[in-house]
């Protein structure tokens, strides 16, 4: 499995389209085609925006470790939660 299946293996998983998360990180649609179309593979800051964007980690994208996708999916999702938390108190405190 490449880079671009487990990419769109997630999308798919989250429910996001390819378009949106380009769109998301400021990126062209064009190179995500690229990346599909033409086989290229994501320079590593792409590697890294993507990963973050989808709350896995690069390790993950790059060789599909299963247990890298589910520690570090789980992780960014309860730091997110945490962090939303957070502004919602100091929000309440203000």
């Amino acid at each position: 499995m490449s880079i671009i299946d487990r990419i769109n293996g997630l999308l798919k998983e989250r429910q996001i389209s390819a378009a949106k998360m380009m769109r998301d990180l400021n990126l062209s649609s064009g190179l995500y085609s690229q990346w599909k179309s033409l086989g290229r593979i994501p320079s590593t800051d792409k590697i890294e925006m993507v990963a973050a964007y989808l709350g896995v980690s690069t390790d993950y994208l790059i060789t599909g470790n299963e247990e890298e996708h589910e520690h570090s999916y789980s992780t960014t999702v309860i730091k997110r939660k945490a962090t939303r938390f957070q502004k919602t108190i100091m929000k309440l405190q203000w």
